[in-house]
C-alpha cells in the first residue's frame, strides 16, 4: 500500500520511526531531530521507492540519518581537539 501523500506517510509511521530512532540514540530530542530529518528525506526522495519496498526504505532513510549525524558530531569533536596542541590539551584534561 502506497500512501498517497507524505501526510499519510507520516500518520502511517512516525511512531515506529520514532522508536527505532529512540532505541539508535537514546536521546529523546536528538530522535525527534533525526525523525524530522528522516521525513524530509522521504519528501524528497519519495518517487524513488518501491510500491512495495516504504517501510523498510524509510527505516534505511532513518538509519542512514543517524549515521550522517553521529559521523558529523564526531568531525565536530576531532576538530576542536585540533585547535589545541598536545601540550594544551593535557593541561585542560589535568584541571
Amino acid at each position: 500500500m502506497k500512501p498517497n501523500s507524505l501526510d499519510e506517510l507520516y500518520q502511517i509511521y512516525v511512531q515506529d520511526i520514532y522508536a527505532y530512532l529512540r532505541s539508535l540514540c537514546h536521546d529523546h530530542y536528538l530522535a525527534e531531530d533525526l525523525m524530522q530529518e528522516t521525513f524530509y528525506r522521504a519528501y524528497l526522495y519519495l518517487e524513488n521507492c518501491r510500491e512495495d519496498k516504504i517501510k523498510p526504505w524509510l527505516f534505511r532513510v532513518a538509519y542512514n540519518a543517524f549515521v550522517d549525524h553521529t559521523r558529523k558530531a564526531k568531525r565536530r569533536i576531532t576538530a576542536a581537539y585540533t585547535c589545541f596542541s598536545p601540550l594544551q590539551i593535557v593541561q585542560l584534561s589535568e584541571n
